[in-house]
C-alpha cells in the first residue's frame, strides 16, 4: 500500500509463469502462487479504498459510495 501510496498510482502484481511442460508438482506451486497474487491484489485493493475512506468527511463518503463505479 505504502509503495502504491508513494508512487501515485495502484502497484501491479506479476503474475507466475507456468511452463508448459511443467511437473504436477510445478503445477502446484503455479497454481499457489497464482492465488497468492490475487490475494495480494485483492488485499491492496481493500487497504487503499479504507485508507481514502478514512481521510474522507461524511458528505465525500455518501458522494463516493453514491457514484455508478463505486
Amino acid at each position: 500500500m505504502q509503495k502504491s501510496l508513494k508512487l501515485g498510482k495502484v502497484v501491479t502484481f506479476k503474475p507466475p509463469n507456468l511452463d508448459e511442460n511443467a511437473s504436477p508438482t510445478q503445477k502446484e506451486m503455479w497454481k499457489i502462487c497464482a492465488n497468492n497474487t490475487i490475494k495480494h491484489e485483492e488485499l491492496l485493493e481493500m487497504n487503499l479504498e479504507a485508507s481514502a475512506m478514512s481521510i474522507c468527511n461524511p458528505v465525500l463518503k455518501d458522494q463516493v459510495c453514491d457514484h455508478e463505479n463505486y
